[in-house]
């Protein structure tokens, strides 16, 4: 489990929960191929090709991950179709590189490896347990074949074996990590000056021609919205509720099965004695003061006294090495496989982990409460219907999609379910509240074929428990506002526009003027421009703003003249921005921080590292890109 999680840490172990997650979930076949039925490959990389139906998949993965982002106002009609799909042919591209690095390697993963991953894929499981049926279901509904999708996961895997082996080779040395810690806790004295726009707005007039100029000139910005009005019904699982029993065998069943996970939820109160490996202490000594620590501990010690003594865990030393209560899947494979195979009051033989060497106490097993068969009756008699009322409305949901899509109104599909027709107000194409604020939604009333084809929308999954079904029944398009309804909206723009004008030429004249020698002070007039000055700034400064903050920070270390100057537009304001003087910080890590530190600068050089081999491979590679269809 741990080593799945380490895995999915990384873009590898992301795609395969994103294929799964994403894909199979929020999409059903019909949307994946529908447009996609040509045979000409998109793309092909060192003779091997990557298929249309593998592009049509990516952009429909990358569709949902983008509206996703968006949240509740997402619309579909703001995605850069054309960049949308050269960042989705170069994602395929890439990893069609690495299936054939991995294919030229002696990598190799296991069968079970490989079932292993799937069963702990989220999607494929219900109550935190692998479930079959989930799984079959979302493989049949995404349109892969079982074998097709295992043996993707099995390149998956085998490629984060290959990107882990290159992450984990790297290494920052002592030097690298003090410079970085110079430089992030560096300060500096920084004085700011701000000219605001408001400055100037009172003593702006704007003609009637100029409104009139700017509403020809960007009238695409004064649209009404496009709206409809829709009629739909729902179907939901708690619908056939009432249409399913449960056995008392079936309740028997499912109890002895929580039983048993119950089993396997004990806690246990451990202590240890860590002796860490570093530079100063490498393994080998590390090891003998291990050594010789368990030999006074054989020797009659007492556990607690030796850990405060010897322990060089600051979390736990003063505490004797008390870890308190944990479960399983908490601490690293080793130490935890350690810990499980004792009983109370043993203690292990030396340990090693990435952290170190480790003696370890087990002080206390705590085992969870264990109900009775009928505390749990009810509970389980309702979780059983639940999921048996999912069954039918899974199947319910595939009649569903058969009927609407062959009937030409919304009347028969809803009486053949027993639903009543709701009707909408004028819905928008974004910032709408219910089933409405879907993208998902949204973006089906609004696709030709329902807006202007008068058929309704395809079942669409608004939640992993319901299901709808949509028509438009009136459509007003996007108009532009009358200019008497916008005029004073361009007015103001146009004044705020010429205001931010005046405020930029006034800060860059200042910034050259200081710049060619002049003082602070002959630009500080009354309470419109004042200096604000900030001793040893840091990055994080919240005087200083983000924005503000990343641009001090970028500036070069003073001249021989004391300072630097400079200046930036922030928002509708200009702000000048001069550096008197910097301070590099201090590196006062302790041991483990350093350690710590090091393991991430590592990481992240090996994250380059492995960056550089993709692109080297992509830059030596016969790739032929063809112009997508669609």
């Amino acid at each position: 489990m741990q080593a799945f999680r380490n895995m999915i840490k990384g873009w590898v172990g992301k795609a395969i929960l994103a294929v799964v997650i994403v894909l199979f979930v929020l999409m059903g076949a019909e949307a994946l191929f529908g447009v996609l039925n040509a045979p000409q490959p998109i793309a092909s990389v060192n003779g091997d090709d990557v298929s249309q139906q593998e592009f049509g998949r990516g952009m429909e993965l990358q569709r949902r991950d983008i509206l996703s982002r968006m949240g509740d106002n997402a619309d579909p009609s703001t995605i850069n179709e054309d960049l949308l799909r050269e960042r989705v042919i170069e994602r395929l591209v890439g990893r069609l590189l690495m299936k054939q690095a991995v294919s030229e390697s002696d990598f190799a993963v296991s069968n079970k490896q490989v079932n292993k991953a799937i069963t702990e894929i989220p999607a494929f499981q219900r109550d935190g347990k692998f479930s079959q049926g989930q799984f079959e279901r979302l493989i049949m509904e995404s349109g892969y074949a079982p074998k097709q999708f295992i043996q993707e996961v099995g390149y998956d895997l085998i490629v984060a074996q290959l990107k882990n082996g290159l992450v984990s080779s790297a290494f920052a040395t002592k030097g690298e990590l003090k410079k970085l810690i110079n430089i992030e806790r560096q300060s500096r004295d920084i004085a700011i000056l701000k000219i605001g726009h408001q400055h100037y707005k009172d003593k702006i007039e704007v003609t009637e021609e100029e409104i009139l100029q700017y509403y020809d000139e960007n009238r695409f910005r004064y649209k009404t919205e496009e709206v409809v009005k829709v009629n739909y019904f729902t179907l939901k699982a708690n619908d056939f509720a009432a249409e399913t029993e449960v056995s008392n065998d079936e309740i028997q069943t499912q109890y002895d099965l929580i039983l048993e996970g119950l089993k396997e939820q004990e806690e246990r109160s451990a202590s240890h004695i860590l002796v860490e490996i570093y530079d100063d202490q490498p393994e080998a000594a590390a090891r003998e003061k291990i050594d010789g620590i368990k030999a006074k501990l054989d020797s009659g010690g007492v556990f607690a006294e030796l850990a405060q003594q010897y322990s060089e865990d600051p979390g736990s030393k003063e505490a004797g090495g008390d870890l308190g209560y944990a479960g399983k899947g908490v601490y690293s494979p080793e130490f935890e496989d350690a810990l499980f195979g004792l009983e109370e009051g043993d203690v292990s033989d030396i340990v090693q982990t990435e952290f170190g060497f480790h003696l370890v106490l087990l002080n206390k097993i705590k085992f969870p409460e264990i109900p009775s068969l009928e505390d749990k009756r009810e509970e389980i008699q309702k979780q059983l219907k639940e999921q048996k009322a999912e069954n039918i409305y899974y199947e319910k949901v595939d009649e569903l999609k058969d009927i609407a899509f062959e009937s030409g109104d919304l009347e028969a599909p809803a009486e053949f379910f027993g639903k009543e027709v709701m009707h909408s107000g004028w819905v928008k194409k974004s910032g709408n509240s219910g089933i409405f604020s879907s993208g998902k939604v949204m973006s089906a009333l609004f696709d030709d074929e329902v807006l202007l084809g008068g058929n309704n929308t395809e079942v669409l999954e608004i939640s992993s428990q319901e299901s709808l079904v949509a028509r438009v029944v009136e459509h007003k398009p996007a108009s532009v506002k009358p200019l008497a309804e916008v005029s004073d909206e361009i007015q103001e723009t146009l004044i705020v526009q010429e205001a931010t004008s005046k405020a930029t030429v006034k800060g860059q004249e200042i910034v050259t003027k200081l710049k060619e020698g002049a003082s602070t002070s002959d630009f500080e007039v009354g309470s419109d421009l004042r200096w604000e000055v900030i001793s040893d700034a840091k990055r994080r400064s919240p005087e200083l703003g983000f924005e503000i903050a990343r641009h001090a920070f970028k500036m070069p270390k003073a001249t021989d003249s004391g300072k630097t100057v400079d200046g930036l537009q922030t928002g509708n304001d200009y702000t000048v921005i001069i550096v008197t003087s910097v301070k590099e910080g201090e590196y006062n890590l302790s041991d483990t921080e350093e350690i710590q530190l090091r393991r991430y600068m590592a990481n992240q050089l090996g994250q380059a590292q492995f960056d550089d081999y993709l692109r080297h491979r992509r830059e030596n590679a016969s790739v032929n890109i063809r112009k997508p269809k669609g």
